[in-house]
């Protein structure tokens, strides 16, 4: 036996027939024909930079032809990928520089997959026990090659924008939710908050003020920087207002689970007297009932509601404030028109 690294002799022909190198040649098929040339095979294999496929195809025991049809075998790859064509002693030479079960050899045909060197499953061996090598083992190869991800198909231009379309939406749907449930922890977490810093340390010192005005104060303003542009914010300015304990019960309740920032931002709108029924928002004086005058203190302050969603208008809940005679607001309550009584 001829010692490692030392060319052997190769059988140039089969027992039946030569070589087809016109065929291996068509089918862009490499042959190697020296140990070295294998060697330079398996360092490619190896390298774990390796992001490529590379297709290994053997002669059956005592025959120099391919088991497979290279050409079929070609079609089936395409035109990238690099098939090699080995002959059963250098088949058998590859097999003592790669890690154990990564042979091929017999007519089976194997596939190294990139960035995959020593994981025998990951790297499928095509063998046929029966040495025939037909059709199936084709299919088998064809599995292997074939996309599992579907090619676009191909549109036409308002094919484009109808798909381009119907993925906004979908977008947008998404990000209405999420946004949904990022105000909601929110509001969750400032009402824990809240809770945690009403609970003095010591029963004799001040009780501190409710942490939860604090921040929806800063949303107000927030939300009027944001909505209005410069040149109307000076035609609007945020006007002074209070907060009555009522009101930020509601708020802390949750009534009609809106989130925090909408509050912000109908508070914003009706403090700096902006229409905001040309934001689809309702809104009116407050009456003790239909027909009756509107609602109005000694000093001259007269209440006001408005909604603070535009999703059902019968049922969503109101803003109530009273509107104060020298220009400054006082937030009252936060809930259903029925129930915001003053």
């Amino acid at each position: 036996m001829a010692s490692v690294g030392v060319e052997a002799p190769l059988p140039n022909r089969s027992r039946d027939e030569p070589i087809d190198w016109a065929e291996l040649a068509r089918a862009d098929v490499a042959v190697p024909e020296t140990t070295e040339d294998v060697e330079r095979l398996a360092r490619e294999i190896g390298h774990h930079k390796r992001d490529f496929w590379i297709v290994v195809i053997t002669a059956r025991r005592t025959q120099v032809t391919p088991s497979v049809s290279p050409t079929a075998v070609r079609e089936i790859v395409g035109p990238k990928v690099p098939i090699i064509h080995l002959r059963s002693l250098l088949a058998t030479h590859l097999q003592t520089l790669l890690p154990k079960k990564l042979q091929v050899y017999g007519g089976a045909l194997r596939v190294y997959r990139p960035g995959v060197y020593d994981d025998p499953f990951a790297n499928p061996l095509l063998y046929d026990p029966t040495g025939e090598y037909g059709e199936e083992i084709l299919d088998w190869l064809g599995r292997i090659f074939t996309p599992t991800r579907a090619r676009p198909p191909h549109l036409s231009p308002e094919q484009q924008i109808l798909v381009l379309e119907h993925d906004l939406e979908q977008t947008k749907r998404t990000r209405k939710r999420e946004t949904k449930i990022l105000r909601r922890r929110y509001a969750q977490a400032l009402l824990a908050l809240d809770r945690s810093s009403r609970r003095p340390p010591f029963p004799w010192r001040r009780r501190p003020a409710p942490r939860i005005e604090a921040e929806l104060r800063t949303l107000i303003e927030e939300q009027w920087a944001s909505y209005l542009p410069t040149d109307d914010r000076k035609k609007h300015p945020l006007r002074g207002y209070t907060v009555t304990s009522r009101f930020l019960a509601d708020v802390q309740r949750g009534v009609g689970d809106v989130p925090l920032d909408e509050i912000a931002r109908v508070c914003a709108l009706v403090l700096c007297r902006l229409d905001v029924r040309a934001t689809g928002l309702a809104t009116g004086a407050l009456r003790p009932a239909p027909g009756k005058p509107q609602l109005t203190r000694g000093e001259g302050s007269k209440a006001w509601w408005c909604r603070l969603t535009r999703d059902g208008q019968d049922r969503a809940p109101c803003l109530v404030w009273w509107r104060n005679a020298d220009g400054t607001a006082e937030l009252v309550a936060c809930g259903r028109l029925q129930e915001a009584s003053l």
